[in-house]
């Protein structure tokens, strides 16, 4: 593809219009000459069509005897570059020089895209990838795509396939995820089921063993809920138990809010650095721009896919914003403390109970050492389910 392009614009190409007449006329007689075009598609009015320079000529005379108008409708390429500068040698020169610049660094690894990562980190690929010397730089007929493909399946036992496809300057690699096997449970080993805290059971399930408690029962960290090991018609049973024992169980959140705070508040001031991203390495484009104190810094790529053909690939254009923050002292009321307690509690429960969450939530807050604390007590249900393995060779 790439080679495809570069020789495309190399050599140049005219884009035509064909109207009126006998459409398919006119390309039997294209190929009867012997004549390609680049792209051929019908449209509403007839045909348009993108060929060689010298082509276009040679359509006249099949254009009359099908009885169609063709004109052109665009030129793209080195030689009308050529053309339309060819009195300003400067600027022909430069565009040369840009053009080698340009050819040069598709010889370069620039961008490294991963695809098919669900539950896999693609960070975790990419390392992998910077061990087997894939990275942003990388030269790129030194790259061998067969074997570092082999190596990923040997060094990630997480990937089932994986391939490798080198587009130009960038890496594009697909993966596909392995379907891990469920752990082996040994049927040998005897094992219960515990109470992992203190509670009252709501509801249970027991999948193996022989169950020792109730809905409605209180368990206390350690109870024994269902037993493997038991007798049944005379005989001993020795099993893997396994069970889901849901408890309504107590639990507590605390979140603390110093009532004199120093926070950060944004002046205003800013100040922009531009960069040329390389690879790993970055040009500083302005490094006597002053930085002010005090700054948050936050970076955004400007531009990253220039107006050129899809095989051209350049570095990207990346501007710093510094933003000046000074310190402010805050003093917090006690409703104001206890307005922003909730709302870190919220956010707290949410990441801690998830969808379960709660069924009942008492709060209790009060001031003490220039801070105000609040307590949530909770009522919630939790699996308080453990499995624990039993020695079976160990004296009774």
């Amino acid at each position: 593809m790439l080679v495809t392009g570069m020789f495309r614009w190399l050599i140049g190409s005219v884009e035509l219009e064909a109207v009126g007449g006998f459409p398919e006329r006119f390309v039997s007689l294209m190929g009867g000459e012997g004549l390609t075009a680049q792209s051929l598609y019908p449209t509403e009015i007839g045909l348009h069509a993108a060929v060689r320079p010298g082509i276009y000529r040679r359509l006249r005379p099949i254009a009359r005897k099908s009885g169609m108008r063709i004109r052109i409708v665009g030129k793209k390429g080195f030689p009308f570059l050529v053309q339309r500068y060819h009195r300003r040698t400067g600027i022909l020169i430069g565009m040369i020089a840009l053009s080698a610049m340009l050819m040069f660094l598709q010889l370069f690894v620039w961008r490294i895209e991963i695809n098919g990562c669900e539950t896999l980190d693609p960070q975790l690929v990419m390392e992998k990838l910077d061990d087997l010397g894939i990275q942003t730089g990388t030269f790129v007929p030194s790259i061998d795509a067969w074997h570092s493909e082999r190596q990923m399946l040997l060094q990630m036992p997480q990937l089932s396939w994986i391939a490798i496809n080198i587009l130009g300057s960038t890496i594009e690699v697909n993966v596909r995820e392995r379907v891990m096997p469920p752990v082996t449970i040994d049927r040998n080993t005897a094992a219960n089921v515990i109470s992992s805290g203190v509670g009252v059971i709501r509801e249970i399930e027991v999948y193996h063993g022989q169950p020792l408690v109730q809905v409605g029962e209180a368990v206390w960290e350690g109870r024994l809920l269902v037993a493997g090991i038991y007798e049944s018609n005379l005989h001993t049973i020795v099993s893997y138990a396994r069970a889901k024992v849901i408890a309504q169980v107590e639990d507590s959140l605390t979140v603390t809010i110093p009532l004199q705070q120093t926070l950060e508040r944004a002046t205003g001031k800013t100040v922009k650095r531009y960069h040329l991203q390389l690879g790993d390495t970055a040009l500083t484009l302005n490094p006597w721009t002053k930085l002010p104190q005090n700054a948050w810094i936050s970076r955004q790529t400007v531009l990253d896919r220039w107006k050129l053909p899809d095989w051209f690939w350049l570095p990207k254009l990346v501007v710093d914003v510094y933003e000046q923050w000074e310190p402010v002292q805050i003093t917090y009321t006690v409703q104001q403390a206890k307005k922003e307690a909730i709302e870190q509690l919220e956010r707290q429960e949410q990441s801690y109970f998830g969808e379960a969450g709660y069924l009942e939530r008492s709060l209790n807050g009060k001031v003490e050492n220039g801070a105000y604390h609040l307590t949530a007590q909770y009522q919630c249900l939790r699996d308080v389910a453990q499995t624990q393995e039993v020695l079976l060779d160990q004296p009774q």
